[in-house]
């Protein structure tokens, strides 16, 4: 049996390799870079942050569906991405367009997706796994609010004024409230150092 040890030079090596990753993950910085499919200009990526009382705005041409921005965060925050396929400027946040709410921390964040901004996968970020998770959690309380919103939706303006379908769909609207209390307390019970 022929066993090697890594000499200090080899440690040494891997050490200086591993150092850019852990500089990059202290001082704060980030990479956040994507893929939309095949899309090319004139379609562009919106980046859209605040932190604190400062708002960072910034745009990407994409190119082959590649996209890509990095900077600095002094924290984890909430940012959006806006994909405009056509290249038209974002407007009130993004409201109606194709869009992503996410979290940006320090670190190389991807998202990825073959048709639209808003089904985006995200990778590289623990924050937003996280959030994922929850929100997983929290699908029931979903299921229970498109249902009513179904409802209300296909009704018509004559039921819309009768008391018995409103009655009814307010009953199951504080029920969903109340089940969406119950299921963060139990998200939080399960993951009590969760973000």
């Amino acid at each position: 049996m022929n066993i090697q040890i890594a000499s200090s030079k080899t440690w040494a090596i891997l050490a200086a390799a591993l150092i850019p990753a852990v500089a990059q993950a202290q001082d704060g910085k980030f990479v956040l870079k994507g893929k939309m499919g095949k899309l090319n200009a004139p379609a562009i990526v919106y980046f859209d942050r605040s932190e604190g009382d400062e708002r960072f705005l910034d745009s990407a041409v994409l190119k082959n569906g590649e996209f890509s921005f990095t900077g600095v965060t002094k924290e984890p925050a909430l940012m959006l991405l806006v994909l405009s396929k056509d290249g038209k400027r974002i407007d009130n946040m993004g409201q109606g367009q194709d869009r992503k709410i996410m979290y940006l921390e320090p670190g190389t964040i991807t998202v990825t997706s073959d048709t639209d901004m808003a089904s985006a996968t995200i990778k590289g970020s623990k924050l937003n796994d996280a959030d994922q998770a929850y929100k997983k959690h929290l699908q029931p309380y979903e299921d229970q609010m498109a249902a009513i919103n179904k409802v209300w939706g296909a009704a018509t303006d004559e039921q819309r004024r009768d008391t018995a379908l409103t009655n009814s769909l307010n009953v199951k609207f504080r029920k969903a409230l109340a089940d969406k209390k119950a299921l963060i307390r139990d998200f939080i019970d399960k993951n009590p150092n969760s973000p």
